[in-house]
């Protein structure tokens, strides 16, 4: 390998000894290192690379700095050298030469390692400038870009460990979902009302079709402590639809739009370590939402709860919630909620079980809305992926109880039925998004026959595997 000539031998004689220094004596990232005559010093390349290694390992990045630029004097397209450049000058709190560093060797990078190896020194430079969110999105792409299963886990370490200490986190969520009932529509084509049929119209049967979902959510952690931590968020989401042929033949003149749902929400969470063990939790939220257009109501929402760790891998959650909500469409239809909630979280060796109970009552001055309603749900995710696919599944109980109701004389009951199992693609991702596959099946059953529905749906959705 050519030795590299230095045109001020004074320069790296000084490297030499700071290297030496560094490395606790000459050692053999000296041993390459030619005899000096009076115009310079000439040293191996790989002396010069394993004493810019051995400083940044020793913390002294300005003879790492000195290194890497002797190198690149000598190659200015040595992509390994601008890689010690970049660490070295993060080190030294030169951030934007880190960063032009990286950039180099980013544009430079003939294979996938090589772009691994620049997405974490981009990451780096950005993280230690305090630019945490844009580390996070280069820490993406080495995900992406790692040559093995070791560097990717470091990629993902990394990652979870900038977004940690980042005040500012941002969520993306996209999803389409075939349905055969996208409306909520009856799946009886007759409502009995006090023994007389009548034929329900097509926009109150069950609507095929496709549902289009997208959300976004912006948190900004306010205050953090080892005691607390606040948090102030804003989400915003919708669902729209397209209905199937065979549903607008049914229903003539509807369409999918007919049924979207679009929501804004402002939020202030706080959770508190409590006295014992365990944490207390509280959030604030109020929304806004709008369906076919048209304003639908605003609420305003109160939720706290405790939780305990009662076993090792067990924990309980208690909890309560108060809303509000003012319809927008008909003042008849506001109300108040209230309720009570419990959540028991237990982790096994192969997985984690969810199981959770709900009471809730809602006044309202409409018999339609006024109701009682209980709730069960269970869920279990496999703690390890099944042929390279994260598994979960999920069911539940709903019972809501109407005390009056216009289409029967003792009142409406309704019990809903629902399974689920969803399933996430890790390997089939991209920057650490993955798809995620999911199949529901909800049946509601009720004394009334027009609030009697069946819905079977399959989701297609983008979520981060970590």
């Amino acid at each position: 390998m050519r030795p590299v000539r230095s045109t001020t031998a004074r320069g790296l004689v000084a490297l030499c000894l700071l290297g030496a220094l560094a490395l606790g004596g000459a050692g053999p990232a000296l041993a390459g290192t030619a005899a000096t005559g009076g115009a310079g010093i000439e040293v191996a390349p790989e002396g010069l690379y394993e004493i810019a290694r051995a400083a940044l390992v020793h913390g002294r990045p300005a003879v790492a700095r000195e290194a890497a630029l002797a190198l690149l004097a000598r190659n200015p397209r040595d992509l390994r050298a601008e890689l010690l450049l970049s660490q070295a000058e993060r080190d030294l709190g030169n951030f934007a030469a880190a960063r032009a560093a990286a950039k180099r060797v980013w544009a430079g990078a003939g294979d996938g390692a090589q772009r691994y190896a620049a997405a974490l020194a981009r990451a780096q430079a950005e993280a230690s400038d305090g630019r945490r969110t844009i580390a996070q999105y280069w820490l993406r792409r080495a995900v992406q870009e790692a040559p093995n299963d070791a560097a990717r886990r470091r990629a993902i370490q990394d990652f979870r460990y900038v977004r940690a200490r980042n005040p500012l986190s941002f969520r993306l969520d996209f999803g389409v979902a075939p349905s055969s009932n996208v409306n909520g529509g009856s799946s009886s084509d007759t409502l009995w009302l006090y023994g007389i049929p009548f034929t329900l119209p097509g926009s109150a049967q069950a609507l095929s079709g496709l549902e289009y979902r997208l959300s976004a959510n912006l948190e900004y952690t306010v205050s953090e402590s080892p005691a607390q931590r606040t948090v102030l968020g804003v989400n915003i989401g919708g669902r729209s639809y397209q209905l199937s042929s065979s549903s607008e033949r049914k229903a003539p003149g509807v369409k999918g739009s007919d049924f979207a749902f679009f929501a804004t929400e402002a939020y202030l969470t706080q959770r508190r370590r409590a006295a014992g063990g365990g944490e207390w939790d509280g959030r604030l939220t109020a929304g806004h939402n709008v369906y076919s257009g048209a304003p639908l109501s605003d609420y305003l929402r109160v939720e706290g709860g405790r939780s305990w760790a009662i076993a090792p891998g067990r924990q309980l959650r208690l909890g309560t919630s108060f809303e509000r909500q003012w319809r927008r469409d008909d003042d008849r239809n506001s109300a108040t909620l209230s309720g009570l909630d419990t959540q028991l979280t237990q982790r096994f060796r192969f997985g984690e079980l969810m199981v959770g109970a709900e009471i809730e009552q809602v006044q309202s001055p409409s018999s339609q809305v006024d109701h009682d309603r209980a709730a069960l749900s269970l869920g279990y995710q496999l703690a390890k992926p099944v042929a390279g696919v994260s598994l979960g599944l999920s069911a539940g109980l709903d019972w809501r109880d109407y005390a009056h109701s216009p289409y029967a004389t003792d009142g409406r009951r309704d019990t809903e039925l629902s399974l689920g199992v969803q399933g996430v693609l890790s390997q089939a991702g991209y920057m650490g998004f993955a798809p995620e596959l999911g199949l529901r099946y909800v049946h509601t059953n009720s004394n009334v026959s027009l609030y009697e529905s069946d819905e079977i749906g399959v989701t297609l959705r983008l979520r981060s595997a970590f």
